[in-house]
């Protein structure tokens, strides 16, 4: 298979030196998370654009449909709606600022800062980012997100499929999870991306054995996003998780950022065949990487070597660590 692959298009920021537990990482507010003055207005402009593209999309691929861009909440932002709907609004998010930790047994502290939806593309925008310059402010990355993979009970890995018409890389493999609304628990937060995705119960999500294995950064579709990537066991087969997803999906209630699921073999070998034989744009750069660090913290360093003599794409065994 070697050859197969481009360049990998993510890289480590920080590989832990063991899984790290929920009750290890404490999320605060960083004191230097700044914004320039004006982006607010600067923002607006830039979300309205975005929507009005969303807009144009959708009434191409639902002829029929009457899309409106409306105030949403308390007016200083507007959202796309179909009816009564939302199909896409401005939600609240948080960008990391700074990390330190996950050394030993010390704790993994996660500084971030609160800003919103519209900046993730948002920091895209020339205008953005001459604002940022202007003022001397260091532009910040795109939002922090979260991302586990199932480990279920007949020793599988689940990973999501998102939908045709999501924002950020249709039709490819992720994993449960999504960008964090201001300050979370990171129990909270994945129990309940979790349930909602790949329908497991929080009852059946074993939070307290959750471990997440590092930081990333995904250089593909938003350059210096960074992503905490780990597992999360839960007490239900991966059969049964497919069959009500799949069930979900042919009803229509499907969220379309999880319209379906993969079923990955845990073993060594079964993960490397999974991760040598896709093509590249099949996983969304997480996804690949929570993989890798997931197979690296399992099988050890002989595995990824083992994985990179197949995959060239895997240039690097992940090591430490680039701020």
């Amino acid at each position: 298979m070697t050859g197969q692959y481009r360049a990998r298009t993510w890289q480590t920021l920080r590989v832990f030196d063991r899984p790290v537990s929920p009750a290890c990482i404490c999320v605060e507010e960083s004191g230097i998370y700044r914004e320039p003055k004006g982006l607010k207005e600067l923002v607006k402009q830039s979300w309205d654009m975005q929507l009005a593209a969303k807009k144009a999309d959708l009434a191409t691929k639902e002829p029929g449909s009457i899309f409106e861009i409306r105030p949403y909440g308390d007016g200083s932002l507007n959202a796309l709606y179909l009816g009564d709907k939302p199909k896409m609004w401005p939600g609240g998010a948080v960008t990391l600022v700074t990390w330190y930790g996950a050394l030993g047994c010390a704790p993994l502290i996660l500084e971030v800062g609160e800003t919103c939806f519209p900046m993730i593309d948002g920091l895209k925008d020339p205008a953005i980012r001459a604002l940022y310059d202007a003022q001397g402010i260091s532009i910040p990355r795109p939002p922090l997100a979260v991302v586990t993979t199932a480990q279920t009970a007949d020793n599988k890995l689940i990973m999501t499929v998102r939908g045709s018409r999501t924002n950020m890389y249709p039709d490819r493999v992720y994993g449960q999870g999504g960008n964090p609304m201001g300050l979370f628990d990171v129990e909270e937060h994945q129990g309940s991306e979790t349930q909602d995705e790949i329908m497991v119960p929080r009852e059946k999500c074993l939070l307290d054995e959750m471990g997440f294995l590092g930081l990333i950064e995904d250089n593909e579709g938003l350059p210096n996003k960074p992503d905490l990537v780990g597992y999360l066991p839960v007490d239900m087969e991966s059969g049964r998780i497919a069959e009500l997803v799949r069930k979900r999906h042919a009803e229509g209630r499907s969220p379309n950022d999880a319209v379906d699921v993969e079923v990955v073999d845990r073993t060594d070998g079964g993960l490397i065949d999974y991760l040598v034989k896709q093509p590249p744009e099949h996983f969304c750069p997480p996804s690949q990487a929570m993989l890798v660090l997931y197979g690296n913290h399992t099988f050890g360093p002989d595995w990824t070597m083992s994985l990179k003599k197949k995959a060239d794409w895997l240039h690097e065994v992940p090591d430490n660590d680039r701020k």
